[in-house]
């Protein structure tokens, strides 16, 4: 798979030439060192940017105009990868052969016209629409622990690291909704664009000069050159004390969450073998944790493992009974001991290698997942394709059992299904 890429200095261009799908995939991403103070601001920014600019005004002129363009969509999110948070805006839209002329630069044009040229007077955003999606916001992040999964996700950062970026919110938090008004967006608007860096990803079926022609055209205000400082976070888990929280809310399930860090990973250990690792322990219904925990002993609903390569950690999840607590516990500590004990079986690598390697066969069978594939490619230095496949197929059982005893049980947290105490 051919990936074209190119430092312009103002903006980052990856690109990724085929006629294999009908649709076009134009990704920007914006990226920052990861702040507090600004994570409640970036959110409601891009709600207010994606609500109107001055040529649509309004959410129904943006969404007839999309309609114009043979129903593209365009939709944003944001995410933290390691030490930053990225801002990721996509458009889809129809191949030109299957519309008109020129249809797809139309659609950069609009995406341009959404993010440089908003709703804005004497340096500020509408005060109406700023209190609107404010009250919005609020809504929405008063509903978090309706989702248990999530909160419980959030609480594990938050306490695992409290003076880490990890534990930082990226949905944002209601206490700081109040402190944002028309006029301070504005500024940290016009602060991303001079500050952040800004990737531009491109899937389709067109010209390599020709995307890059439309970006010069359309995002002219994009001209000053940012560099990128590293996005990993480093773990001395040698200072780590074991720490453990339990908090309740009113579920008939309880999740737990237990964190493992890393401490200095070499470049295939991080981008490789720790994947390798992880699907080892909780990846599939064949892992250790899976039929230990779950189909042996039955004390979980669900168990599975999260491997962060920028952060250097899995986190365990599983879902159990309240009174399974301890046990649970106490068995994935031991599972992870035997594992270090030399009980990763060449059986164990194999099936791990058979699903991580499917993943890289089928990056190719969608634009998205192309696009992820550039972008992991670009934030983490991962090789080309056929590279990678190569460096997987030689990692050893020596190499996954160096590995996995270099990781220490950072913190656990439990989401109690109860209002009980807990001790």
């Amino acid at each position: 798979m051919k990936i074209t890429y190119k430092d312009y200095g103002a903006y980052r261009l990856h690109f990724h030439n085929t006629n294999k799908f009908k649709t076009t995939i134009f990704k920007i991403e914006l990226k920052e060192p990861i702040k507090k103070e600004n994570i409640t601001k970036r959110n409601l920014l891009f709600d207010i940017l994606f609500a109107g600019s001055k040529k649509y005004d309004t959410e129904r002129k943006i969404n007839i105009e999309l309609e114009e363009l043979y129903d593209a969509s365009i939709y944003q999110s944001s995410i933290r990868e390691g030490n930053y948070i990225t801002t990721i805006i996509t458009l889809e839209v129809l191949d030109d052969k299957y519309t008109e002329e020129n249809n797809f630069e139309k659609a950069i044009e609009f995406i341009s016209e959404i993010l440089l040229n908003p709703l804005v007077n004497n340096n500020a955003f509408d005060n109406k629409k700023v209190e609107l999606y404010k009250n919005k916001y609020k809504e929405a992040l008063q509903t978090i622990k309706e989702n248990p999964n999530y909160y419980a996700s959030i609480r594990s950062n938050e306490t695992h690291s409290k003076n880490s970026v990890t534990s930082i919110r990226t949905i944002g938090y209601i206490e700081d909704i109040d402190l944002i008004d028309e006029y301070n967006l504005y500024e940290y608007y016009l602060k991303i664009l001079k500050d952040n860096l800004i990737d531009f990803f491109v899937v389709g079926n067109i010209d390599y000069k020709k995307i890059n022609e439309y970006i010069k055209k359309y995002f002219n205000d994009i001209n000053i050159v940012k560099r990128l400082t590293s996005n990993y976070i480093i773990t001395d888990n040698k200072k780590i004390t074991k720490r453990n929280y339990i908090e309740s809310l009113p579920n008939e399930q309880s999740i737990l969450v237990m964190t493992y860090s890393y401490n200095k990973l070499t470049y295939i250990e991080r981008y490789y073998t720790g994947v390798l690792l992880s699907l080892i322990l909780g990846g599939s219904p064949s892992s250790k944790l899976f039929q230990e925990v779950r189909e042996k002993e039955s004390l979980c609903y669900y168990i599975t493992s999260q491997y962060r390569i920028l952060d250097g950690t899995i986190k365990i999840y599983s879902g159990i009974d309240k009174n399974n607590y301890k046990k649970t516990k106490n068995l994935i500590i031991k599972i992870i001991n035997q594992l270090k004990k030399k009980s990763i079986t060449e059986e164990d690598i194999k099936n791990a290698k058979t699903i991580l390697l499917n993943d890289y066969e089928t990056i190719d069978e969608s634009p998205n997942s192309i696009c992820n594939y550039m972008n992991k490619v670009n934030i983490i230095g991962s090789k080309e394709k056929e590279e990678s496949i190569e460096i997987i197929n030689n990692i050893k059982r020596k190499d996954l059992l160096k590995l996995i005893k270099s990781i220490k049980l950072d913190s656990t947290y439990l989401l109690a299904g109860d209002k009980n105490d807990w001790k």
